[in-house]
């Protein structure tokens, strides 16, 4: 009798397994969110709220980044857009479009090869 009451109790039970567990979903959103709060908001946009960022020195990457982010946005607007562009869509001139008078740059010369070095197995052929 009792070993019918263990095989009863290790039997799947489809109706347990089913359902959700609510409590793992709730834990999950919790480390998501204070992942949120202590890691990517002061390494992407150098907010730090708890100042874990700072200890873990995750505000001064996102303070590089974002001042990285102001100099190329102030540089993308300092640069005049060149005709090819203007006369073109998406950057590729039209075919009755002015081309610039500048020659092209030379090509950058050639380093040399590397010496060849010959192979020798390290485990003899039998």
């Amino acid at each position: 009798m009792r070993l019918l009451q263990i095989r009863r109790s290790l039997a799947f039970n489809p109706s347990s397994s089913s359902s959700p567990n609510h409590h793992t979903n709730i834990l999950a959103a919790v480390a998501a969110i204070v992942l949120l709060v202590a890691v990517v908001l002061p390494a992407e946009y150098g907010v730090d709220p708890t100042d874990i960022g700072r200890v873990l020195r995750m505000t001064e990457m996102g303070e590089i980044k974002q001042q990285l982010a102001a100099e190329a946005a102030a540089d993308a607007a300092a640069v005049p857009a060149s005709p090819a562009q203007a006369d073109g869509a998406d950057g590729i001139a039209t075919a009755g479009a002015a081309q610039p008078s500048t020659p092209a740059p030379a090509p950058a010369p050639v380093a040399a090869a590397a010496p060849k070095i010959d192979w020798r197995a390290e485990v003899p052929a039998p």
